[in-house]
């Protein structure tokens, strides 16, 4: 296998990964969910059994409305702010991809990763995460690849490495 490519990561694509992947990882979607349902119950109830539910509803507005805006909003600065500051992330980059593994060269960037190096990848509708361990992982989008290329790189993954595949067919 030889893939190669250059790609420049777009900050707000960046962005909208990392904040659905931290959404995913700590829960919050069934946290929001899991919030509503409880508020709309508690709404029912009270209206069904005329009981004042003043604090309690109160709380979990509060509670909901912290989960749905407030920590996507945070996340999303934070992860924005990142990008700005990281100047790797700001760089267009070169990748080859071969059976020895995933090179990566741009202005004073250059390094080759053994497919050896990682235990894990991961299919995303947009990206490839290609896991060393459970928080660092390098990135690979999908619309880098050409159709052919991206069949040949997953085809690859599938049969000559030992990795843990999570969401491929």
């Amino acid at each position: 296998m030889h893939i190669e490519f250059t790609a420049k990561i777009d900050k707000k694509e960046y962005v909208k990964l990392l904040l659905r992947k931290q959404m995913q990882k700590t829960g919050v979607v069934f946290i929001m969910g899991a919030s509503v349902l409880l508020l709309v119950l508690i709404f029912i109830n009270a209206a069904l059994l005329g009981v004042e539910m003043g604090p309690v509803v109160t709380f979990l507005s509060a509670y909901c409305v912290f989960t749905l805006i407030y920590y996507p909003l945070r996340y999303k600065r934070f992860f924005a702010k990142n990008f700005d500051s990281n100047k790797a992330l700001n760089l267009t980059l070169s990748y080859v991809l071969s059976d020895d593994g995933v090179y990566i060269k741009g202005q004073g960037v250059e390094g080759t990763s053994s497919f050896d190096l990682y235990n894990k990848a991961v299919n995303h509708p947009e990206v490839i995460f290609l896991h060393i361990t459970d928080t660092s992982y390098n990135v690979l989008f999908k619309k880098w690849f050409t159709d052919e290329q991206l069949n040949e790189f997953i085809t690859f993954l599938h049969t000559k490495t030992s990795l843990k595949m999570e969401g491929f067919k």
